[in-house]
Parts: C-alpha cells; sequence; structure tokens
C-alpha cells in the first residue's frame, strides 16, 4: 500500500515459469500461478520497498552504450536506470534518467577494471556495481527506445523474501 507496507494475499512457486515473467516490464497477472503456499510463512518474511513508479521502461534490445550492445540493465525506479557493458579490460556503466522516448539526462559513468564478477550477470547487477573510475561527464552515449508504462506501485529492488533479494527486474 505503501513503502514498508503491503497487503499479503498469497505466494505461489512455479517451476518452468515462461521467462519474461522474470522481468519486470513483462510480469503480469498471468505470471501469477504456481503451487499454492496456503499459508505465510514467518520464517520467509517478506520486505517490501515500493519504489517510486517509473512513466517509462527500457530493455537491452536495441540499446548501445558508446557505440556497442548494453549487456546489463538496472531499473532503480523514477525513471532511473543503469546500464553496463564490458570488455576484456573494464566494466562500463551509465546512470541516466528517461525523459522521453529516446531522450534522457546524465547522471553519471563509471568505468571499473576491478570489479566483482557477479556485477556481470543480470541477476546479480545491483547499483552496488556502480563503482569505479568517474571520468565526470558522459563518455559513454546511451542509445535507447523506451515506451510509456502505467504502474501504480513497483516493488523495488531491495526487496527481500525469506531473506533472499528478489530478483525480478
Amino acid at each position: 500500500v505503501s513503502s514498508g507496507r503491503f497487503y499479503w494475499m498469497g505466494t505461489l512457486f512455479a517451476k518452468g515459469y515462461d521467462k519474461s515473467c522474470a522481468m519486470q516490464s513483462m510480469f503480469k497477472e498471468a505470471c501469477f500461478k504456481g503451487e499454492a503456499q496456503v499459508l505465510h510463512d514467518s520464517n520467509k518474511p517478506v520486505v517490501a520497498i515500493a519504489q517510486a513508479p517509473s512513466v517509462y521502461t527500457v530493455t537491452l534490445k536495441g540499446m548501445m552504450l558508446g557505440g556497442k550492445p548494453a549487456r546489463l540493465l538496472l531499473g532503480l525506479g523514477s525513471d532511473m536506470w543503469i546500464a553496463g557493458t564490458w570488455d576484456d579490460d573494464s566494466l562500463k556503466m551509465v546512470q541516466f534518467k528517461v525523459t522521453g522516448k529516446t531522450t534522457f539526462t546524465w547522471m553519471g559513468t563509471r568505468i571499473a577494471s576491478d570489479y566483482d564478477k557477479k556485477c556481470l550477470k543480470s541477476l546479480t547487477f545491483t547499483e552496488a556495481c556502480f563503482k569505479g573510475e568517474n571520468p565526470q561527464k558522459n563518455t559513454l552515449p546511451v542509445i535507447f527506445s523506451a515506451r510509456q508504462v502505467m504502474f501504480h506501485y513497483l516493488l523495488g529492488y531491495r526487496t527481500t523474501f525469506g531473506g533472499q533479494q528478489v530478483t525480478i527486474r
């Protein structure tokens, strides 16, 4: 209902789920299926962090960073995103705020030569990965195509279930 407050209505566990259901922008009511959990397990507390709703969503499809395909994308809420790519030498990331279908405000760039290998995987790419050399300017121009969305509340990336971070993106 608001950040830190929610109504638990049920839990379902699905094996062999549609992979698109694991992406925040693609998750819909039809994804909520699987084996029902009858009672809420107090040993698996849910900590729901509502993030400010975004007006736009972006995907990796067609996204470019400095002329190279983006390989990582993290939505922070409020139309804020971190996109990343890497090569043999470094992990390169840009934080930006989407302002239109193809427009954004640059917020920061980081280039890390010493980074945690977890940062190279979508499910473990977090805001904590956004560190490294700060060139103080936009050295990795972002090209993307956003679409407008109408969410009321989104689960924030810091939401946990049973002590484990929720990995829906």
